[in-house]
């Protein structure tokens, strides 16, 4: 008994367990045993005619055997028919958790190793073998999935009927005691491939089922994701027609007010109103820092939504930087500051012309506001290697002698999920987004850009542009 208990133990089902077997092998025994109860009606009937023309023998003991077995199989048909048609009628209307289609597995897994240990009794009478109670008990045992607990019993109780009967048939001792052994050794070598075929089958039920709630999850994701990338896009598109045009429709108004103020700035002089002219003077910066950022936020919006045309062409550097330089001019004589521009005037690039224009003109704007009064800024191109990138190319750097950059600042620049707070030398403002500009545009070309601080003070910002086949070789910064 305590093993029995031990098993019980070990192979106790939970909850979910118990859902399993209500549902998929439930399901999977009736459709077993369809298959068979009509086999089992097949064989009877095909012993039946097969000792039906044959129950006239020479001894009586083999009379006697063959009508035992007609008699036996001419009940076993009508019992497994009956069977087959409960199995028919549990499949086709789809009963398979009620109390019959509980008893059809149940008496279909009984009467398997039972008619085994009849039909081993009978053959005891002309043969000692036990083939019959083996075949039927390792055929229930492989046919059908029951709980181990239960398969135990039944296989005890067809040891039962097969120990006592063969008793009655089997007359010679040495052959009884054979059998018996045999008989036990069949039933356990049964159950546990029973308890096998179990454990096995509930792991692949178990497995089957969690991969189908995982299917069932990453589909439920799935579309959950695609709702959310289809609010996430409704959302970027709503979010870059706004940034559109409040640039655009703010662009007119603060560029107009903008020279409205730098023509009062000029006409007034300073030493009329010495405080009015200061503030004059910051109303001009905030006003040039607006329109820089709203000429920005117009471009990064045309870029979210690839509304930019690419069309690369062969530029002259020296002319982009030159020209560029001509609209920052203002700002720059403002602090006085030396703008040289040391590029051969044979180096090309083969780039988009209005992106290098916002890319250079960033960076020089950049240089401006980070360089103090009578301070220098040099413009360097440069046919070289870059890391990361194969073959050479075309380096531009912006170097000023200005502030600097605090390591954090630096670290930070071309990040777009953070935002760089850093005052130029007249406390000009800015918000960073001049930078991300360039980073975009730079890696549409393929591309790098960084920046890094000059030992001797200052800071130097350099772009990388793959060099094409027309470009000037030989080209070298002056």
């Amino acid at each position: 008994m305590s093993l029995i208990k031990r098993l019980g133990r070990t192979l106790a089902l939970t909850d979910e367990d118990k859902t399993i077997i209500q549902t998929d092998i439930r399901i999977s025994n009736i459709k077993r045993i369809l298959y068979i109860t009509a086999g089992t009606v097949c064989v009877n009937i095909f012993i039946l005619f097969h000792f039906v023309y044959n129950v006239d023998t020479v001894t009586p003991v083999a009379i006697k055997w063959r009508r035992s077995i007609v008699l036996m199989h001419c009940i076993l048909l009508i019992v497994d028919a009956s069977l087959l048609g409960v199995a028919i009628y549990v499949n086709r209307a789809k009963k398979f958790y009620g109390v019959l289609s509980g008893f059809l597995i149940m008496a279909v897994f009984a009467l398997l190793p039972l008619w085994g240990a009849a039909a081993t009794i009978l053959d005891q009478m002309v043969t000692p073998s036990i083939a019959a109670f083996f075949i039927n008990c390792a055929a229930c045992s492989m046919a059908l999935l029951i709980r181990p607990v239960l398969s135990f019993s039944f296989y005890i109780l067809a040891y039962i009927v097969f120990y006592a009967g063969i008793a009655v048939t089997q007359l010679d001792a040495s052959a009884l005691l054979s059998n018996r052994v045999n008989g036990f050794g069949s039933i356990a070598l049964c159950f546990g491939l029973s308890i096998w075929l179990w454990r096995n089958n509930m792991i692949r039920y178990r497995q089957a089922r969690l991969i189908k709630e995982q299917h069932k999850n990453i589909q439920d994701n799935y579309e959950q994701l695609l709702v959310f990338s289809d609010e996430l896009k409704a959302a970027n598109e709503t979010k870059d027609r706004f940034f559109s045009i409040i640039a655009h429709d703010l662009r007119g108004p603060v560029t107009s007010t903008l020279a409205l103020a730098q023509l009062i700035n000029l006409q007034s002089p300073p030493d009329n109103n010495d405080e009015q002219h200061k503030l004059m003077q910051l109303l001009q910066n905030s006003l040039s820092n607006a329109a820089k950022l709203l000429e920005n936020l117009l471009v990064w919006s045309k870029s979210q939504t690839n509304s930019i045309a690419f069309n690369p062409v062969f530029l002259n550097v020296h002319d982009l930087v030159e020209s560029n330089f001509e609209l920052l001019n203002l700002a720059a004589s403002e602090k006085n500051i030396v703008v040289q521009c040391k590029i051969d005037n044979g180096l090309e690039i083969y780039a988009d012309r209005e992106m290098m224009n916002t890319i250079i003109r960033n960076l020089l704007s950049n240089a401006l506001k980070f360089t103090g009064n009578n301070g220098e800024i040099i413009v360097t191109g440069i046919i070289a290697a870059t890391e990361g990138q194969p073959g050479k190319t075309v380096q531009v750097s912006v170097q000023d002698n200005g502030i600097g950059m605090p390591a954090p600042v630096k670290d930070n620049l071309f990040k777009t999920g953070t935002r760089v707070l850093a005052e130029g030398t007249k406390k000009e403002s800015g918000t960073g987004l001049g930078l991300i500009l360039c980073k975009e545009f730079v890696q549409k070309h393929g591309g790098s850009i960084w920046a890094e601080n000059v030992p001797t003070g200052g800071s130097c910002f350099t772009f990388a542009l793959p060099l094409v086949a027309n470009n000037n070789i030989n080209a070298v910064s002056g």
